[in-house]
C-alpha cells in the first residue's frame, strides 16, 4: 500500500528572496550597529573601557564588539523574522498564492 504524499502549497518565490536578504543583510547591519553602539557607549561612558581593561587585561574592544553584534543579530533576526511571517499570514500565506501572484505581478482582478 502506498501513502501518498500532501501536496502542500507552493512558496512564492519572494519569499526566497526576502530570507535570503535577511541571512545577507543582518550581519552586516548588527556590525554596524555594534560598532556604532561600543564606540558610543565606550565615548560616553569611559570608565567602563578603564574598568574592563583592569578587570580582563587580555580583552580587547573587538571581542566586546563581537559579542554585541551576536546579540543584535539575534534581534534582528527575531525582529525580521515576526515582520515577514505576519506579512506573510496577512497576504494569505500559501492558501492564496492566486494573490500573492497578482500583486508581484501588478495584475488587476
Amino acid at each position: 500500500m502506498k501513502i501518498k504524499p500532501t501536496q502542500r502549497g507552493k512558496l512564492h518565490p519572494i519569499w526566497n528572496g526576502i530570507g535570503c536578504a535577511m541571512l545577507v543583510l543582518i550581519p552586516l547591519i548588527s556590525w554596524g550597529l555594534a560598532d556604532v553602539l561600543v564606540d558610543y557607549v565606550f565615548t560616553t561612558y569611559p570608565d567602563i573601557p578603564l574598568s574592563i581593561a583592569k578587570e580582563n587585561p587580555g580583552i580587547d574592544t573587538l571581542y566586546i564588539k563581537i559579542g554585541a553584534a551576536v546579540i543584535l543579530g539575534m534581534l534582528l533576526y527575531l525582529a525580521f523574522s515576526i515582520l515577514s511571517s505576519t506579512l506573510y499570514s496577512l497576504l494569505g500565506g500559501s492558501k492564496d498564492a492566486e494573490i500573492a501572484d497578482r500583486l508581484g505581478s501588478g495584475k488587476q482582478s
